[in-house]
């Protein structure tokens, strides 16, 4: 009974932190999933182990207090070596592995302190000597399954906070609250708080973790908000640059043809001057000859398409990126314009970034776009280097700076598809990157 007690109070304390911690992080392991869980399940179960021999076996002549001081040694050199195997495991920044770490110590503190104010409630709670009366268990059973679903939802929202782009000066500042707090809930324990009743410690203690938490998830969103707001006035502006920058470029060839009108008309008047009237029928001719094979590109019809086609086109061939655009649609679909730009742009962005990623002469992209009676198909193929791409949750994360206007790309398209009571997937296989959508446009969902 001892030693069910032992492990069964080790393990329920232990596991719910690893699984918390690592929830956030779970599609940025730098190894296996499987391979890490396997590694952390011996690890604990070995201190485990450890934590059960002490705790039971230890020399009569220690006293109860000694014992429990050596068992608090083997459970917080448990939680370091999990710190330890979390910071290497994880591909991420030191400030969010921490912050993350943190709160959920915070979420021990929580659950340790309650169970401790509550015990001398209990009935017949009387102490043996040993951790984990059958009362105890029983508590952090309860409270486990009570804090469970609420952390998750913490965890979960955390991890598209971490997704997001904010700043790594932010979540140092961020990182700092949950730690400071933790030398709070220390301290709290020590010698310094020894004048104070014991359940008024740990009424204070448990009244201090749950306005930290909810400061902390007011914190965290203000700043998400923020920095999301500031990365859609970013995009906006950039937009702004661009469109100023084409109308540049247009004007420039505008003057060009201007100049060069001007030259064919004083040569005209030249001819008809002298009365050359072959001499101005030949030029003429000559100069309509040039003009039709001048290159007339167009994709589509639908002059939104034709549009961005074009503009991506230019773009692409600045890059080195050889382009092959297959459009057949109408010139008219039922789908919102601005959902078809948001789509298009975005799913280009992403080919063109991932193109940039090999070498020039490997680069291509090749776009089909297709509508088959209700449906409208969409298929983007690219050149891109697998290693250059990151995953976070199993889902394709951007690689883009995180300057505030990038990083939503993959999660815009998945948005617009569902709309359209769609699909969109991604496919990776050798050097190329795929990126393909079906959407129905005549049962689109309503906002």
């Amino acid at each position: 009974m001892l030693i069910f007690r032992s492990i069964s109070g080790f393990l329920i304390q232990i596991v719910p932190c690893a699984f918390f911690c690592f929830y956030p992080f779970s599609g940025c392991c730098k190894f296996k999933k499987r391979n890490v869980f396997g590694f952390l399940t011996g690890i604990i179960l070995l201190m485990a182990m450890l934590f059960t021999c002490v705790h039971i076996h230890a020399p009569s002549r220690i006293s109860s207090e000694q014992r429990e001081l050596l068992v608090n040694l083997v459970f917080y050199l448990t939680l370091l070596i999990l710190l330890m195997v979390y910071i290497f495991c994880i591909r991420s920044s030191l400030a969010k592995k921490l912050f993350v770490f943190f709160i959920i110590m915070n979420y021990g503190f929580l659950v340790t302190q309650t169970i401790d104010l509550l015990i001398p409630f209990l009935p017949r709670a009387v102490h043996d000597g040993y951790l984990y009366l059958p009362q105890t268990l029983l508590l952090y059973f309860l409270f486990t399954g009570i804090f469970f679903f609420p952390m998750l939802f913490l965890m979960e929202r955390i991890r598209k906070a971490l997704e997001s782009p904010v700043e790594e000066k932010l979540w140092r500042i961020l990182t700092l609250v949950p730690g400071i707090f933790i030398g709070i809930c220390v301290l709290s324990e020590t010698a310094l708080l020894t004048a104070l009743p014991v359940k008024t410690v740990h009424m204070i203690t448990i009244q201090l973790i749950l306005f930290f938490m909810l400061f902390i998830y007011f914190l965290i969103f203000t700043v998400i908000e923020e920095s999301r707001k500031n990365a859609w006035e970013r995009t906006n502006l950039e937009l702004m640059v661009d469109n100023y920058r084409s109308l540049a470029a247009n004007t420039s060839k505008i003057r060009e043809i201007r100049h060069e009108t001007i030259h064919h008309m004083n040569a005209l008047s030249l001819y008809l001057n002298n009365d050359d009237y072959d001499g101005a029928k030949e030029y003429l001719r000559k100069i309509s000859d040039i003009i039709t094979e001048l290159p007339v590109i167009e994709y589509s019809s639908h002059p939104l398409l034709n549009s961005i086609l074009t503009e991506y086109r230019e773009r692409a061939a600045k890059s080195n990126i050889r382009t092959d655009f297959r459009i057949g649609v109408p010139n008219t679909i039922s789908m919102d314009e601005v959902d078809l730009c948001q789509f298009l742009t975005n799913m280009l962005d992403n080919a063109l970034q991932g193109c940039r990623t090999v070498e020039p002469q490997s680069r291509y992209l090749t776009l089909r776009i297709r509508q088959n009676g209700n449906f409208v198909l969409f298929s983007c193929e690219n050149s891109c280097n697998p290693t250059a791409l990151l995953y976070r949750n199993g889902s394709l994360a951007s690689t883009k700076p995180s300057n505030g206007s990038h990083g939503f790309g993959i999660s815009v398209m998945g948005k617009i598809a569902e709309k359209y009571n769609g699909t969109f997937q991604t496919a990776t296989s050798e050097n190329k990157f795929t990126a393909s959508a079906n959407l129905c446009l005549s049962s689109s969902k309503t906002e």
